[in-house]
């Protein structure tokens, strides 16, 4: 059975942004897009990549967004030092969280329940890690997924944003989780 997390389009609409997400743009003075990034420890060694991403979506704000207090996620990470992003070191609801994820151009995240969150969004995700552990591999399945990468060209994300929204896989692991929960 895939994780519920696909199902989280059937809770959150993206269609229909929420007076919490409205707040939360306003308080980060964002109007136009911007990249969800989970702000944590194994973010590090793609501190590279994170800097070429600045310079090749110039336009974007960068969001690092704390997901995990007990593996010490924050914002203020030295890592992140100089990639000019904006650090919301409060811990949001959980639907809230899906939501910025949602309406995001682009998530960059090592977290599974991160990765899915986006690509059940048909947000293309970026993962960051060396995992080997098989519960990641259902993320390395998805055309709108793959790892970061610090040569990654504008281009490159563009067709990794098109796979992000074709994927009809998503759809199917929603449907099973519905069968298994019915």
């Amino acid at each position: 059975v895939p994780d519920t997390g696909f199902g989280l389009r059937r809770l959150v609409d993206p269609a229909m942004p929420s007076a919490a997400y409205a707040e939360w743009r306003h308080v980060h003075g964002i109007a136009g897009p911007y990249v969800a990034i989970q702000a944590t420890v194994h973010l590090a060694p793609a501190r590279a990549a994170l800097h070429h991403l600045r310079t090749i979506l110039p336009d974007a704000k960068f969001v690092l967004l704390p997901i995990c207090k007990v593996h010490g996620d924050s914002g203020s990470l030295p890592h992140f030092a100089g990639i000019d992003a904006i650090a919301d070191d409060r811990f949001v609801a959980p639907e809230l969280f899906a939501e910025i994820i949602a309406h995001s151009m682009l998530a960059i995240g090592s977290s599974l329940h991160f990765g899915i969150t986006a690509i059940a969004f048909g947000v293309p995700l970026l993962r960051t890690g060396g995992y080997d552990d098989r519960k990641y591999q259902v993320l390395d399945a998805f055309d709108g997924a793959q790892a970061l990468r610090a040569y990654i060209t504008r281009d490159g994300i563009a067709q990794l944003a098109a796979g992000a929204r074709a994927d009809p896989r998503v759809v199917d692991h929603a449907r099973q989780v519905d069968r298994h929960w019915d």
